[in-house]
């Protein structure tokens, strides 16, 4: 599989998926009373935002990913990695649930990997 077609595909999918997911969001656009279809689009749109553009992983992580139900922690890990600048975001956002007593942003900044990451961004070239 060529990957550059595969890198320019998830973008043009994860852009629908976001846009979709605004929609749903502000009601223009129908959705079922337990909204299957929004949980159906900010998982997808989770799982292919570290494959997006640093823009779109951004617009994920500030607008979408506090809405997911369940993996936000290996959401926000899979965009920074993905994206060093937007790690520091990511970071913010767990300590943010974690202030808020979510056991799972708790758990996710326990783990080694953010430390990593987080220094590996901020080396200089």
């Amino acid at each position: 599989m060529n990957s550059k077609w595969s890198i320019d595909a998830a973008i043009a999918l994860l852009g629908e998926l976001i846009d979709m997911a605004r929609r749903l969001l502000s009601g223009d656009q129908a959705e079922s009373p337990r909204r299957h279809l929004l949980h159906q689009v900010l998982s997808s749109a989770c799982t292919l935002a570290p494959q997006g553009t640093a823009e779109q992983a951004g617009q994920v992580l500030t607008d979408l990913v506090d809405l997911k139900r369940t993996g936000r922690g290996a959401t926000w890990f899979a965009i920074a990695y993905r994206h060093p600048s937007l790690a520091l975001r990511a970071v913010t956002k767990l300590l943010d649930e974690a202030e808020q007593g979510i056991y799972d942003a708790w758990e996710a900044l326990g783990e080694s990997r953010w430390v990593r990451i987080l220094t590996a961004s901020h080396r200089p070239s």
